[in-house]
């Protein structure tokens, strides 16, 4: 997607969801009703609750985001349904924050069984996971190949794995040299600003929380820790994209060239499926169709440049994202930080 049109996307959102919420304010600020009815209170729940998550789904969250992100999404929208609605007219409906503690409950325990079925085979996945370091020499390629092999494949599976792979970056990885190959590795950040906006990030999400913490438990205990951990749950997803960033170089091997790209997506490209492979030329803009068959092998960055290669591939190919999100892909960009040298050893394979 174009960033102009991402622009205008989040515009958009931005407008429609101020719309929801000063509405629904005005009715309960601005003395035009002398009561207000239930079905007014019924109405406000239902845009807080279902409209707004719906919207932040839509334009935000699809594509790009495991949907077990509604659940905060939804947490949030009746967080603003109490702030802009009057208590005595919440009071009939105090039974809904039981029901999200319910539905996280319900989600937990299907995640424990999960991990129930894993630990029973925990040593075959282990030993598999270990044969198959010389083949697949990161962690989350590897830890996908070996519980899928054994347990079988599923978003859940995904998703766990996901978190598995999170965890390992952020806490692990520190004294981990970064992975290594009998074949040509290539980094690809030390010539952008990844890892400093990453700890910017980091940075202000810290400063956000402790003033918003200290704020929030002055009003609702149960809010500020839950947002407390929704936050820190966020500083160790970056600190393990920092880290898988550094630890996870693109490796070109006789066969197929793996490139992951943090935490976020990852693709496994067989040499023999490069159709052609130059330097990129930047032309007219792609299509909805062109950006869906897109694989952008390139990190974030405070200065977006454009990529320094473009892949075209014989037929399409599968890559994997954060949570298990997958899509058929048949044009990769990519951008690292030794070209000549990238382009020397891919370009005879191709």
């Amino acid at each position: 997607m174009s960033i102009q049109l991402r622009k205008q996307k989040v515009t958009l959102y931005i407008f429609l969801m101020t719309l929801v919420i000063f509405s629904n304010y005005a009715v309960y600020t601005f003395p035009v009703l002398e009561s207000i009815p239930k079905s007014a209170v019924l109405g406000s729940l239902f845009d807080f609750l279902v409209v707004c998550p719906l919207l932040t789904y839509f334009f935000i969250l699809r594509k790009r985001y495991s949907l077990k992100y509604m659940v905060p999404v939804i947490f949030a929208g009746y967080v603003v349904a109490k702030l802009v609605i009057p208590h005595h007219y919440l009071a009939p409906y105090s039974f809904i924050p039981y029901l999200f503690i319910a539905g996280e409950l319900a989600f937990v325990a299907l995640e424990l069984f999960i991990l129930y079925k894993l630990i029973v085979k925990l040593p075959t996945i282990i030993r598999t996971f270990s044969s198959m370091k010389s083949e697949w020499p990161y962690v989350s390629v590897r830890l996908q190949a070996a519980v899928g092999k054994h347990v079988g494949v599923n978003p859940l599976i995904h998703a766990l794995t996901s978190e598995v792979t999170m965890f390992y970056y952020a806490f692990l990885s520190w004294r981990a040299r970064p992975s290594q190959s009998c074949y040509p590795t290539f980094t690809f950040h030390k010539k952008t600003s990844v890892i400093a906006m990453n700890i910017m990030i980091i940075h202000a999400i810290l400063i956000e929380t402790i003033g918003f913490h200290y704020l929030l438990s002055e009003w609702n205990h149960i809010v500020s820790w839950v947002l407390l951990i929704l936050n820190i749950y966020t500083v160790l997803f970056f600190i393990g994209e920092i880290q898988a960033i550094r630890k996870c170089p693109f490796i070109i091997s006789d066969k197929k060239m793996i490139m992951q790209v943090g935490l976020t997506k990852c693709l496994i490209l067989p040499i023999e499926k490069i159709k052609n492979m130059d330097y990129y030329e930047e032309s007219s803009k792609l299509s909805k169709q062109e950006e869906k068959m897109l694989f952008d092998a390139t990190v974030s960055d405070l200065f977006k440049q454009p990529p320094q290669f473009e892949i075209t591939l014989k037929e399409p190919v599968t890559a994997y994202y954060l949570f298990g999100k997958r899509k058929q892909v048949n044009k990769v960009w990519v951008t690292v930080d030794e070209p000549e040298s990238f382009l020397q050893v891919l370009k005879p394979k191709g």
